[in-house]
């Protein structure tokens, strides 16, 4: 069962990382009283997903459909990135600077450093426990890289003054 859920793995945990990313504009643009825009893409996704999922899972089966919810999904968030961010966060948005720099540039390095990490051999094939720490290992790595790649030295620095200083 897992070796042929793991073909629709990688496109099913896309659509959900980028619906975890649509969740704070979204919570940004309710707060605010913003819902024009959520029953603008709410109708665009009932009108491309229902005929999507029928023509897609007849011509390509459950792979089909995995991968219309995982464009909705992308494409949705997209939108609610630059919308909320031009209207609630920053006037002047630019999309190059929103799209790249903000998201493309950390997630792309984000998902190089876990493929290297993917490359190592597993310490264990028959310990899930050494499995599990190696899963661990590799994520705790993963985001301390991006975070000293990402973040700069003095924000870094603020955030461990301001604990050293609360304690």
């Amino acid at each position: 069962l897992s070796k042929n859920a793991g073909t629709y793995l990688p496109f099913i945990a896309f659509s959900y990382a980028m619906l975890a990313l649509a969740l704070v504009p979204y919570t940004i643009a309710i707060a605010n009283g913003y819902t024009f825009l959520n029953n603008i893409l709410g109708l665009f996704s009932l009108f491309v997903t229902l005929p999507g999922y029928w023509l897609a899972t007849k011509e390509y089966g459950a792979i089909g459909a995995a991968i219309v919810y995982c464009a909705v999904q992308t494409i949705i968030t997209l939108i609610y990135l630059y919308f909320v961010n031009k209207k609630f966060v920053i006037n002047n948005v630019n999309a190059h600077e929103l799209y790249l720099k903000k998201i493309a540039f950390p997630l792309g390095l984000a998902l190089c450093v876990a493929y290297g990490f993917s490359l190592i051999p597993e310490w264990s094939d028959h310990s899930r426990i050494l499995a599990l720490a190696q899963i661990g290992f590799a994520t705790c790595c993963t985001l301390i890289i991006t975070t000293f790649v990402l973040v700069p030295i003095k924000d870094i620095r603020t955030i461990f003054k301001t604990k050293s200083s609360n304690e």
